[in-house]
């Protein structure tokens, strides 16, 4: 199985951020929240708002436009647990200038060190029920 190309990953942050913002921001003007609109509120929306989508959809919105999916090494669906620990290590990928997000991009490291150390792959969902989960490639199409 083919690990998902890490252009369409970055379509995906895209599309999650510009949902997140779009959603604070109609909740600030309905007068429906009173919080601090900032980034930092925003980031800490986008790791709960992506823990809890890929748990019950294996994806984030932005992934399933894409028709990508979240799953663990051995090819299962995420646990909460396990998706939650996925979307903090992306706080340590972003620390160093984004080297562990930018690490996608190599083919011989198709994993963000967040993907590795909650042990994930992001790989199109068609992939899923026509290969085997235990043969994912090292290279993204």
């Amino acid at each position: 199985m083919k690990v998902a190309n890490p252009f369409l990953r970055l379509i995906a942050v895209l599309i999650d951020q510009y949902v997140i913002q779009l959603f604070l921001l109609l909740l600030w003007n309905f007068n429906l929240i009173t919080i601090e609109l900032n980034p930092l509120t925003a980031f800490w929306l986008l790791i709960l708002y992506a823990s809890i989508m890929e748990y019950y959809f294996g994806a984030t919105l932005g992934k399933l436009i894409l028709n990508l999916r979240v799953i663990k090494e051995e090819g299962s669906k995420l646990d909460f647990k396990t998706s939650l620990l996925r979307n903090l290590w992306k706080i340590v990928a972003a620390i160093p200038i984004y080297q562990g997000l930018l690490r996608i991009l190599s083919p011989s490291f198709p994993q963000g060190v967040h993907d590795a150390y909650a042990k994930c792959y992001v790989v199109k969902k068609r992939q899923l029920h026509s290969q085997g989960s235990s043969n994912i490639v090292q290279v993204y199409p």
